[in-house]
């Protein structure tokens, strides 16, 4: 299933680990691999899919968001958008209900419903304060989502 899987160094692991901590605000520990899924670089920590990298920019996927309870990039939507973003639809302005107020466009993002649940990974296409100021328009590309085969795979 996985191709090119290693353990990574200590000192690298902890790197990356440090990299999401502060991005996302929450604390990762265990023992880190690297491989080649179909063409992305996924990571594995304890053995299990926890992030991927998008952009070059490593990111956790929807089961890395529930095992580690980030603080920071998220995005609240209302019950009415969950069953388009998890259908793979882009996140739009008017479904947004609260938001980290540091989120700047290009970041990428993590988006839950009203119960905190994550449902989706994207990248920003407004500020935050650009999102609150307009209101309308499409405010994340949705890039992994409830069901897609990112989800699937870490199941």
């Amino acid at each position: 299933m996985f191709k090119n899987r290693h353990v990574l160094r200590k000192k690298e692991a902890r790197k990356i680990l440090d990299e999401i901590e502060n991005q996302l605000d929450c604390k990762i520990e265990g023992e880190v691999e690297i491989a080649d899924f179909k063409d992305m670089k996924i990571l594995l920590i304890n053995k299990k899919f926890v992030a991927f990298f998008i952009d070059e920019r490593l990111f956790l996927n929807l089961a890395g968001f529930r095992a580690y309870s980030p603080k920071k990039k998220y995005l609240t939507v209302d019950d009415g958008a969950i069953k388009h973003i998890v259908g793979g639809a882009d996140v739009m302005a008017p479904g947004i209900i609260e938001m980290d107020e540091e989120i700047k466009k290009g970041d990428m993002v993590w988006v839950r419903d009203a119960r905190g649940n994550p449902i989706a990974v994207g990248k920003a296409l407004m500020d935050a304060e650009e999102i609150k100021k307009k209101g309308k328009g499409k405010a994340v590309e949705n890039i992994h989502h409830l069901g897609d085969e990112i989800w699937r795979l870490s199941v």
